[in-house]
């Protein structure tokens, strides 16, 4: 009994397939979490620069079968990240919680920008996620 007509081919088309999806995969999910970043550029509240200057995307890591991308915020020259992200938390300085209290608010410097400045970009980008990492996959590419 004889093999099937271009089998070796295939195997070897999904073996190629196998070994570059994670690249793929990774370089894709990282695409996308750039134009997040983007965003959340635009929505961060600026004063001196330094916390908008501390976000970051971080090239893939593979762990096994999971690929992850991390964007950040913060760091020594803004320590301050979780306080205006979160705001009003328990992170919040008292000055803060003072102003909130006294009615008068925390105003931010520039209009559009203040808490959530990454984690709203992210739950906006997340109903067509998936869709936008499938357009920036090329399967017939890893398949030559």
């Amino acid at each position: 009994m004889s093999g099937l007509a271009g089998a070796p081919e295939l195997i070897a088309r999904l073996k190629r397939i196998a070994e570059e999806a994670p690249k793929e995969f990774g370089a894709a999910l990282y695409q996308e979490a750039l134009a997040v970043q983007k965003v959340a550029l635009g929505r961060c509240p600026v004063d001196d620069g330094p916390l908008r200057a501390s976000i970051l995307t971080n090239k893939p890591v593979y762990e096994g079968r999971d690929i992850s991308v991390t964007i950040q915020a913060g760091g020594p020259s803004a320590p301050y990240a979780l306080a205006v992200h979160e705001h009003l938390s328990e992170h919040s300085p008292a000055s803060w919680k003072a102003a909130e209290a006294s009615g008068s608010g925390v105003h931010w410097s520039v209009a559009g920008t203040g808490p959530k400045f990454l984690e709203g970009p992210l739950l906006e980008a997340k109903p067509t996620l998936a869709a936008s990492l499938a357009k920036r996959i090329d399967l017939n590419g890893m398949a030559r």
